[in-house]
């Protein structure tokens, strides 16, 4: 998700980022603010210019960075010249020191390449590089040699917050050249104006990249980004289900090695919010497809089925960990109160009820597997 920084105070940026990391987004592009925009649309220059108004840009720039950062993957937008401004070594240092995992520069010139690619490699960052669609063979492949962490394949030829039709099928071929010529991965971004677009352009593509869209909603009803966030972010489900899929493995794994005595306790309430997490971003997802369509075909429903399933068996197994922390608590507590008696409790003990929300995410992969079902609409 594409955020500029500055756009609103420090509090209130802060705020913003937190609940659209929580709506979806997997990945921030932090933009730096510049007076002259010319790849952006009115939207971002808008955006732009009331950040610049409030002064102390890059100072702003790195406290966003930092906290978003602390959130998801934070790679840094900018054109060339604040680069030039401050110095490629200069600000690479201080975007890497700011948490920052690379900066992309989208007007990045010919013969300022190489030295921007060596003092971002220095600091430990990657440079993506945005690819024109016009770009010949063999400027492409200069773009791409130089280029580290990922190609990034506009969707459009104009400027971001164009909402116009979308050539697919010329993004299709564009992003076939562009995987012919490196091992990078291909992101997507620019005119994917609305959530079904998403979904179009996002089997073409590792990622699919929106700005304008949720900048707009930042500018005018901060209050409605998340939920536009979790529009896009969940118009494929596919990636989705498989962060659902990977943490149901990773707290599965977690559990078979849970102590209920002692720190395990509060190890064990920590489970049940990584529980709780699982269940709300399946209902997220259900709430975001249910509203998307509005004639659901049989393939829908048996989608909206799917998550529901794991929603309840996520809920389910939560039910469970709080079941036996209740247990463990009791049981310290009769303990400790006991002076010279053993206390046996009747009933489940914390292991058996651990075991029980264990089974419960053992069915959640199976849920999430797009290939068992018939004309899948992950496909």
């Amino acid at each position: 998700m594409f955020v500029p920084a500055g756009l609103h105070p420090a509090r209130a940026e802060r705020r913003q980022l937190d609940q659209i990391a929580q709506a979806g987004a997997d990945l921030f592009e932090i933009g730096l603010a510049h007076h002259d925009a010319g790849l952006d649309g009115p939207v971002i220059q808008t955006a732009y210019r009331r950040a610049l108004s409030r002064g102390k840009v890059l100072t702003r720039a790195l406290r966003a960075v930092e906290h978003a950062a602390g959130l998801r993957p934070t790679v840094v937008m900018t054109y060339w010249d604040p680069v030039h401004w401050h110095g490629p070594e200069h600000l690479a240092r201080l975007l890497a020191d700011a948490g920052a995992a690379g900066a992309m520069v989208v007007d990045l010139p010919d013969d300022q390449a190489e030295r921007w690619q060596a003092a971002a490699k220095d600091a430990n960052l990657s440079t993506p590089r945005l690819v024109p669609r016009h770009l010949a063979d063999t400027g492409l492949a200069t773009v791409a040699a130089g280029a580290s962490g990922w190609l990034y394949a506009p969707a459009s030829t104009g400027p971001t917050g164009y909402r116009g039709p979308l050539d697919v099928p010329a993004l299709a071929d564009f992003t076939t050249c562009l995987r012919a010529a490196s091992p990078l991965p291909v992101v997507s971004g620019v005119g994917i104006s609305t959530p079904a677009l998403a979904e179009r352009v996002a089997p073409l593509v590792d990622a699919v990249v929106i700005g304008t869209p949720v900048v707009r909603a930042l500018m005018a009803s901060p209050e409605q980004a998340p939920a536009l966030t979790a529009a896009f972010a969940h118009a494929n489900p596919v990636p989705v289900l498989a962060r659902i899929t990977s943490d149901a493995a990773c707290l599965h794994q977690a559990l078979r090695a849970l102590p209920t005595t002692g720190r395990g306790i509060s190890t064990l309430a920590a489970r049940i919010t990584d529980a709780q997490d699982l269940a709300s971003i399946a209902l997220r997802l259900f709430l975001t497809r249910s509203r998307q369509t509005s004639r659901s075909s049989p393939t829908d429903l048996l989608l909206l089925h799917r998550v529901a399933q794991i929603a309840k068996a996520a809920q389910d197994a939560a039910a469970e960990l709080t079941a036996a922390l209740a247990r463990a608590v009791e049981t310290q507590r009769r303990q400790a109160a006991a002076t010279s008696r053993r206390v046996v409790l009747i009933g489940p003990t914390p292991q058996q009820f651990i075991e029980s929300a264990a089974d419960l995410l053992d069915r959640i992969p199976a849920l999430c597997d797009a290939r068992e079902w018939p004309e899948s609409p992950c496909h």
